[in-house]
C-alpha cells in the first residue's frame, strides 16, 4: 500500500520535473453529489452532498497530460424507520454524514481544444469527525479504499 502511495508522489514529481516543456496549471473544484448510503439498518435513498478540493493539470504534452486532485467529499444518508441499533448502533431515522479526503491521479486526454476525458485511480480515507488528525492520518492506510475515476470534461 505504501509502494502505490509512493509510487503516485513519483509519477507527480516526475510530471513536476518534466514542466520545464508542458504546462502546468492550479485550480480549485467543487460541486454537488448525489449519493447513497446503504447496508443494513440504512433507508438506502439518495441524498444530496458537496464535495471541495484543489487540482493540478501537468501537461507531458498537447494532448496528455495527469491531473492528481485533493478532494474533501462528503456522503449523507439516514437510518431505517426501523432500524435496529444492531445494526448500526444509531436511533431510528437518524441522520449519517460521512467524509472522506479523496485523493484521484487522472490521466488527462484532451480529444480537442473543447473536450477532455479523465480516467485513473482514486484512493479515499474516511475522516471521522470523533478523531484527531493525527488518529486518521494513522488508519488512512488501513481504513482507505481505492476506486476508479472516469468522465470527461467540456469547456
Amino acid at each position: 500500500m505504501k509502494k502505490i502511495i509512493l509510487s503516485m508522489f513519483a509519477v507527480i514529481a516526475l510530471a513536476v520535473a518534466v514542466n520545464a516543456q508542458a504546462g502546468f496549471r492550479l485550480g480549485i473544484k467543487g460541486g454537488g453529489n448525489f449519493t447513497q448510503v446503504s447496508g443494513n439498518g440504512l433507508d438506502g435513498s439518495y441524498k444530496v452532498a458537496y464535495q471541495l478540493g484543489g487540482f493540478m493539470e501537468i501537461d507531458f504534452s498537447k494532448p496528455i497530460g495527469i491531473q492528481p486532485e485533493v478532494l474533501f467529499s462528503q456522503s449523507n444518508g439516514k437510518t431505517a424507520t426501523n432500524a435496529s441499533s444492531v445494526y448500526t448502533g444509531l436511533a431510528n431515522n437518524q441522520d449519517i454524514t460521512l467524509n472522506y479526503l479523496s485523493i484521484p491521479v487522472l490521466l488527462r486526454l484532451n480529444a480537442s481544444k473543447m473536450i477532455t476525458f479523465l480516467v485513473g485511480p482514486q484512493y479515499s480515507i474516511l475522516v471521522n469527525n470523533h478523531q484527531t488528525t493525527l488518529q486518521n492520518g494513522t488508519q488512512a492506510f488501513s481504513n482507505g479504499d481505492f476506486a476508479a475515476v472516469g468522465g470527461y470534461r467540456s469547456i
